[in-house]
């Protein structure tokens, strides 16, 4: 029975070694780093200043994906950014720079005639640039 044994493991080993192989051999041939994508969403936006409160509300996300490398782990889900926002229309245009779960809210107090554009600044030490602008629309009637 031990003799068995050990012709099977003896038999299995050309396929083990095989398997750990193409491990060694891709690991060391495949770029895994892929690139990093920044984006904002959604890039622009119209409300009602006179609609109630939930549907004069619109909130801008930067978030950092990474894309995917055919032969590596699948990356990490997307991360989202908090931004610091410059508003040039702060009589019409309410918006979140606090770095918490409001950030990037916007919402209208009176109408701005002609789209605003508002002014993002997402500071993240991990990404390859200190500072990523972006900026968005947002029209008040």
């Amino acid at each position: 029975m031990d003799t068995q044994r050990l012709a099977r493991v003896v038999a299995l080993l050309p396929l083990i070694a095989g398997v750990a192989g193409c491990a060694a051999v891709s690991s060391t041939t495949v770029d895994c780093t892929g690139s990093t994508i920044f984006s904002v969403s959604p890039t622009t936006a119209t409300l009602d200043h006179l609609a109630p409160a939930v549907q004069n509300q619109v909130q801008f996300q930067g978030a950092i994906t990474h894309s995917a490398v055919q032969g590596c782990a699948e990356p990490a889900l997307a991360q989202i950014e908090y931004a610091t926002w410059s508003n040039p229309d702060p009589k019409n245009i309410q918006i979140s720079s606090s770095f918490d779960v409001t950030n990037g809210m916007a919402s209208c107090l009176g109408a701005t005639g002609t789209p605003v554009t508002l002014t993002g600044v997402f500071s993240k030490t991990s990404m390859a640039t200190p500072d990523n602008k972006a900026t968005v629309t947002l029209t008040c009637k």
